[in-house]
């Protein structure tokens, strides 16, 4: 049964188009460097048949002896459905090489994983896997910009024909793979990635030094649970969707009697929260403040220039504290240009700094807190949007049935009009906080998606049903709850509100709005709001916020059973004040997967690090093989035709040039390390000595009570296992089909 949607997708294919073509398309079998190793004609479409010819072609092709099989690592799209059943397929149909697959591990490529259900991420995603390097898998679709141009063209030829002009591209195609001078920019890029994670994962460790060993005796293999088996629990992810508001958070830690680390000193965690939070409040001010100053195209209202005076004046105040909580960026902030207006001013937080300027600055704790305010007001802002396009949505169909006249139509459009902007407002704070959370790496871009206008996007549920609704997907707001984005299948919008054209409108329209009596939405960050009373609300303001109250049908749409969640800010939790212990577990639960994943990132690229040295020495010594091989042909009787002796000697020199010039290259960018090989040993060798002095930079033994990695998606028993601090260099195959 088909649980992803990529699945569904390929199951519900229609067959018919391919009725009378004799070839539907091609599934090819590539190594990691995208060399093309083997191709099968699809017939009728594509199906595991197809795919298991392609692959028995390629394992063929570099037999070895059955106690010397390299480990195999395989990437498909579709792997989630091909390998549960694919030992006992290849023992029927392929059994000469049913051990291969038995032994065998499976990926997904990385952006192909993010259409199927979210425990495809777990099992199948090459992070989460050790040994793998950073092995995405997506190589595969590169090839297909060249050779879908020949697409057209050979699907009019015989099949003796379309074979060989195939043939002849992925030759071509291939040749162009063999030189050294990606491997060049591979094992640079992989060092400067890999030098960026170890000191971020170190940070990390020192950060959290008092949890480390905790959680580095946690079990980082994925568990699918016996119960539910579309549920997988890991490390790396929350397990739950529970997460509490802004201002429990900063509740407990004002009450909180610990302390934080800055740069000068210890100082109490509450005076630290209420200054953060004022300074994330004068960040949302600011750009509130310049929105409405964009749309002055002459001289700023009166209002504009008293918020303006007003801001300028809070972040002077601002910044005193400033220089007591980040007195290490004194000769930054010293050298920040004046600017003309106060919403033009950087306000230097800790989301204003690179990841590498935030650690030399000491300034991990703060960026940890900023995370933390940014969580939580995304999930807020979230709940507010999906009311707000609620109201607007039930304020167009009141206007529809109720609006008689000229007065009539026009309370009713300016009402509209202040809940749009209310809804635009709203809509740039989550993207504004989304952009901070991204400024401090620590975005995750499954559970905060990008917002625009169209994912607000919901149909209505008082109209009847028309023809073409079932064509009409509603928006990715309504995929989303307090927690972040909770839908595994991200969808696309399309539509409009009530058949009105959705239209980015300005503040022009309303004659209020244009006064500047006010910055539209409160901002989250209020100080007044969270600091740490029940605000009570005016009349005014709540007439305000609730022009047109929702018809109950709308409020208890969302119980209702059977009907689909609309967009993706819909289906992203439910707000809930949670109990002080119930907060800290969950404070506890983000920091062990932003360190868990920061330790993934880390040791993936280590991995590839040492996997491109092991590949510049396989190609350095395959052309000196090849090299010799064509020496021997070329002195050797085997033809008495000159033109057959110059044919061997030119492919020798070929072969020396692609000798030289990859050695080359591999001194100028190996560490020597790992580039000189002593005599007696082997490069694993000289990896674990090497990964020994890396470890020197962790303030903690990352081996000692590591549990054994068990990759679950692997058939033999045992074979998945990875001992700790092993090393690994595995056969790649990626499989693809157009």
């Amino acid at each position: 049964k088909a649980t992803c949607n990529h699945l569904k997708v390929e199951n519900g294919a229609n067959r018919a188009k391919f009725k009378n073509m004799s070839v539907t398309g091609n599934v090819n079998v590539q190594c990691s460097h995208i060399l093309v190793c083997s191709s099968v004609d699809m017939k009728g479409g594509e199906n595991h048949a197809t795919v298991d010819l392609g692959v028995k072609l390629r394992v063929e092709s570099c037999r070895f002896d059955k106690d010397k099989q390299p480990p195999r690592v395989f990437s498909y799209d579709n792997m989630c459905s091909l390998a549960v059943h694919i030992v006992k397929r290849w023992l029927l149909y392929h059994k000469d090489d049913a051990d291969v697959v038995e032994k065998a591990r499976w990926t997904i490529p990385a952006c192909h994983v993010k259409n199927h259900h979210e425990g495809c991420d777990y099992l199948y995603c090459y992070m989460y896997k050790m040994c793998m390097g950073h092995f995405h898998g997506e190589t595969a679709e590169y090839g297909w910009a060249i050779f879908n141009a020949i697409g057209p063209s050979v699907l009019q030829m015989s099949n003796g024909h379309r074979i060989d002009t195939l043939i002849m591209h992925y030759g071509d195609w291939n040749w162009r793979k063999v030189i050294a001078r990606q491997l060049l920019k591979d094992l640079n890029d992989a060092k400067v990635k890999y030098v960026e994670k170890r000191d971020f994962f170190a940070g990390l460790c020192v950060l959290f030094e008092s949890k480390v060993v905790e959680w580095n005796a946690m079990d980082r293999s994925p568990c699918v649970d016996p119960k539910s088996k579309r549920s997988v629990v890991s490390i790396y992810s929350h397990n739950n969707q529970k997460a509490p508001t802004l201002k429990a958070i900063v509740d407990k830690e004002m009450s909180s009697s610990d302390t934080i680390c800055v740069s000068s000193g210890n100082v109490k965690l509450g005076a630290v929260a209420s200054w953060l939070l004022e300074g994330l409040r004068l960040f949302q001010i600011q750009h509130r403040v310049f929105k409405l100053a964009s749309t002055c195209s002459s001289a700023p209202p009166k209002s504009l220039t008293s918020q303006r005076s007003k801001l300028a004046a809070d972040i002077d105040v601002w910044r005193k504290m400033q220089k007591r909580y980040m007195g290490s960026i004194g000769s930054r902030l010293s050298q920040e240009p004046d600017k003309q207006h106060p919403e033009e001013q950087s306000l230097l937080l800790p989301s204003d700094f690179t990841a590498a300027e935030r650690g030399a600055l000491r300034l991990l704790p703060l960026a940890t807190k900023q995370v933390q305010m940014l969580e939580a007001a995304l999930g807020e802002t979230i709940s507010n949007l999906q009311t707000t396009v609620k109201n607007l949505s039930s304020a167009f169909e009141r206007k529809i049935k109720d609006a008689r006249g000229q007065d009539a139509n026009t309370k009713s459009i300016a009402g509209i009009r202040k809940i749009e902007s209310k809804r635009n407002d709203l809509m740039g704070d989550y993207n504004l906080f989304r952009g901070a959370l991204k400024a401090l790496d620590n975005l995750d871009e499954a559970k905060w998606p990008p917002l625009e206008l169209k994912d607000t996007f919901r149909k209505s549920t008082e109209q009847r049903r028309t023809p073409g609704d079932s064509r009409v997907v509603e928006g990715n707001l309504w995929g989303m709850t307090s927690a972040g984005h909770s839908s595994w299948a991200a969808r696309t919008a399309s539509g409009a509100i009530s058949g009105y054209d959705v239209v980015q409108r300005s503040t022009e329209g309303s004659g209020e709005e244009q006064s500047g009596e006010g910055l539209g939405e409160e901002p989250v960050f209020n100080v007044n709001v969270l600091n740490y009373h029940a605000r009570s609300v005016t009349q005014s303001e709540a007439q305000v916020t609730s022009v047109f109250e929702p018809t109950k049908e709308v409020l208890e749409h969302a119980d209702q059973p059977g009907v689909d969640a609309d967009g993706w800010i819909w289906s992203a939790g439910r707000m809930k004040n949670m109990s002080m212990q119930e907060i800290e577990q969950w404070e506890q639960i983000n920091n062990r997967i932003q360190w868990a994943r920061a330790e993934a990132d880390f040791e993936r690229w280590q991995e590839e690090v040492e996997k491109k040295h092991a590949e510049f020495m396989r190609v350095i010594n395959a052309s000196a093989y090849a090299r010799d091989a064509w020496m021997e042909l070329a002195r050797t009787p085997y033809s008495s035709l000159p033109g057959h002796v110059a044919y061997a000697k030119e492919h020798c020199d070929i072969l020396e040039a692609l000798r030289a010039d990859a050695e080359a290259k591999y001194s100028q960018c190996g560490i020597p390390s790992l580039r000189i090989i002593s005599e007696g040993f082997s490069l694993a060798d000289h990896v674990m000595k090497w990964r020994q002095e890396e470890e020197k930079h962790f303030n903690f033994d990352r081996w000692a009570n590591r549990p054994m990695f068990k990759d679950p998606t692997t058939h033999a028993q045992g074979f998945g296992d990875m001992l700790v601090m092993v090393v690994c260099f595995p056969m790649f195959i990626v499989v693809t089909s157009y």
